[in-house]
């Protein structure tokens, strides 16, 4: 399943790189991304229904409680879908199943306060966005700017923080405060991620309802594959991800074929 891509063979007694490498994890690992999705997706429904609520009543009072509650919902099932991409991406063993239960039992609590966080932080956001766009005069280009500018921001510390939450044992503030500094050292790469994404959401909610089919299908994962795949050796040069984990776990270091 080389998605979008003809497969060519794979490199044997040493990790491929490049587009090899995309078409080696989409094949191998695809089964593990879509069911990580199908439970993400399931999860978020009731954060999505009760924002869409909030934001067509108007009411901040509704909002609030929902991202809250939401979160609860959302941090979890965020951490499941980082924690099989990032498995994939340093090739850990074992099967994707027993590796997906793994993962949500060990990351479970921890993804519940940066869930609620996030979910405040989008529901804000939506709701601000809905103010203006639901306005009787269009808003100017400035507060058009402004409101995206929020909504890059958001993403870019969404994308450097939350691979954290599956990866390292810390506190939320040290989290956040790797994320700002990995940010500012590979800001291109972050930016270009997190603009990625917005341009994909935007298609999705531009080209309503069509796009609503390939919600099943591509949901989440896709997006976050590809983004967290180019940004995924500044993580490991900037963490030492793949070393400190052989370290703590060696039944978990990869091994390949000569």
């Amino acid at each position: 399943m080389g998605l979008f891509f003809p497969s060519d063979p794979i490199v044997h007694g040493q990790r491929a790189k490049g587009l090899p490498r995309y078409q080696e994890l989409l094949e191998r690992d695809w089964k593990s991304f879509l069911f990580a999705d199908f439970v993400t997706l399931g999860l978020c429904i009731p954060y999505g229904l009760g924002v869409g609520y909030a934001l067509l009543s108007s009411s901040l009072l509704v909002l609030l409680p929902v991202c809250i509650l939401g979160g609860l919902l959302v941090g979890p099932a965020i951490s499941g879908m980082m924690d099989a991409l990032f498995r994939s991406y340093r090739d850990a063993p074992r099967g994707w199943w027993e590796n997906y239960c793994k993962g949500m039992k060990q990351n479970w609590k921890a993804s519940l306060l940066p869930g609620i966080v996030f979910c405040l932080a989008l529901g804000i956001e939506l709701f601000f966005g809905m103010v203006l766009f639901s306005a009787e005069q269009l808003p100017g280009i400035g507060t058009l700017a402004v409101f995206f500018v929020g909504l890059l921001l958001l993403l870019m510390l969404f994308t450097a923080f939350w691979p954290q939450v599956v990866l390292f044992e810390e506190s939320n503030l040290h989290r956040l405060q790797n994320a700002v500094l990995f940010c500012l050292k590979y800001g291109k790469h972050v930016l270009g991620a997190a603009a990625l994404q917005l341009a994909w959401w935007l298609l999705f909610v531009l080209f309503l309802p069509w796009t609503g089919f390939l919600v099943p299908f591509l949901g989440v994962w896709f997006i976050w594959f590809v983004c967290f795949f180019l940004l995924y050796n500044d993580f490991n040069a900037a963490y030492g991800i793949e070393e400190k984990i052989s370290q703590q776990f060696p039944e978990q270091t990869p091994r390949y074929d000569e």
